[in-house]
């Protein structure tokens, strides 16, 4: 999305100047160091967050505990419990990304 803002205005620039200004966005956005997208190099966590996903939850919602052991229709019915130390990890990750940046639990 911040790519297609980018080169939506750029191009009303027209010429070399928008042509050099979507290198460079391209560039950082897709480098891995755009702050926004910055994740720690071999976990894959963004700063702040935690290796222990349960610390991130409990940042996150009211009653931890709970909620990790209560079914959860964004996980398709898994308790966020069941995802913790699998592979499927990651889908819990991106829902406690989303609760944090407003989605409603």
């Amino acid at each position: 999305m911040l790519l297609g803002t980018v080169i939506l205005v750029a191009g009303r620039l027209g010429g070399e100047a928008a042509d050099a200004i979507i290198n460079v966005a391209r560039r950082e956005i897709f480098s891995g160091e755009h702050i926004m997208l910055r994740q720690h190099r071999d976990s894959g966590l963004l700063d702040g967050e935690h290796a222990d996903i349960r610390q991130d939850v409990a940042e996150v919602v009211k009653d931890p505990d709970v909620w990790l052991d209560k079914e959860n229709d964004q996980l398709s019915g898994y308790k966020p419990n069941d995802l913790i130390g699998t592979p499927e990890e990651h889908l819990l990750r991106q829902l406690i990304r989303a609760i944090k940046h407003g989605m409603p639990t």
